[in-house]
């Protein structure tokens, strides 16, 4: 399946309409954004042969409960499931390498989730503002776990073994953890590839607009946390601030939601095509 941005897939004109997608046999790929705020989305089947699921595929799906990944997904793109508020179960196979950043942030509902032994790395803000999260099981076999994993998970305990870089990592960020035994796998592996603090560099205090994490750079994890704070505002569990406003109303329109989120997803898939395109330049070709 091919790539898309915010506004030009095929299906564009059904995207508040469909409550059910069936993956044709034979695909191997989601494309990015390839069903982007589906907002009346709540059942995907058939998705069998895919062995990818690429950045915001699934990214503001709010009636989304329940996912069931393909057995052969090999990776989770960037903020696939960000946004997806509704969601309370996902099931991941141990097909699954890496989980990228944001993946699951501003999964509000989900409550709990076991990480296969396939697994090696957790993206930077991977369940960022899961806020129900209560547990989240941990492999021994997962080597990395990204800046602000765990964000705004104030009621997470995390199962991990006994040596493991889960239980290093919820010690470093004071997060409360659950030993569940000794993994094989951290006695050969967690001195020689764990490096914490994590190299990434955390949110900067001025940001460019659209540059919601302040990490310099334009892509869809900042649009995924521009949704995340959307729903917060929303919920309220968070006020919107001066500095929100000026990062993340993106149209200009002195609101802050979802069609923000979307432009900065937009321009970033504009950037595979002109890699000189500035989000200013972007939104001047748009109005």
């Amino acid at each position: 399946m091919l790539n898309y941005n915010a506004d030009d897939y095929p299906w564009i004109s059904y995207r508040n309409s469909i409550q059910r997608i069936k993956i044709g046999s034979g695909v191997t790929s989601i494309g990015n954004g390839a069903f982007a705020e589906y907002t009346s989305l709540r059942v995907i089947t058939n998705a069998a042969s895919v062995t990818s699921i690429g950045e915001c595929a699934f990214f503001g799906c709010t009636r989304l409960t329940t996912i069931t990944i393909p057995d052969n997904v090999t990776s989770i793109g960037s903020a696939a499931f960000a946004g997806c508020t509704s969601l309370r179960e996902i099931t991941i196979p141990d097909s699954v390498a890496s989980i990228g950043a944001r993946s699951f942030a501003g999964c509000t509902s989900l409550r709990e989730i076991t990480i296969p032994d396939s697994v090696t790395s957790i993206g930077e803000y991977g369940f960022d503002g899961c806020t129900s999260l209560r547990e989240i099981t941990i492999p021994g076999s997962v080597t990395s776990i990204g800046y602000g994993a765990f964000d705004e998970c104030n009621s997470l305990t995390i199962k991990c073994y006994t040596g493991s870089d889960a239980e290093k990592y919820a010690k470093l960020h004071s997060i409360k953890y659950e030993l569940i035994g000794t993994s094989t796998e951290t006695t050969t592996t967690t001195v020689t590839t764990t490096t914490f603090p994590t190299t990434t560099t955390p949110p900067a205090d001025k940001q460019a607009l659209g540059d919601s994490n302040g990490d310099g750079i334009i892509n869809a994890v900042d649009a995924s946390k521009i949704l995340v704070l959307y729903a917060n505002i929303n919920s309220g569990d968070a006020e919107v601030t001066e500095q929100d406003m000026a990062v993340c109303d993106v149209n200009g329109d002195n609101m802050l939601n979802a069609v923000d989120a979307s432009l900065v997803l937009a321009y970033y898939a504009d950037l595979a095509l002109k890699p000189e395109l500035t989000l200013e330049m972007f939104l001047a070709e748009r109005k």
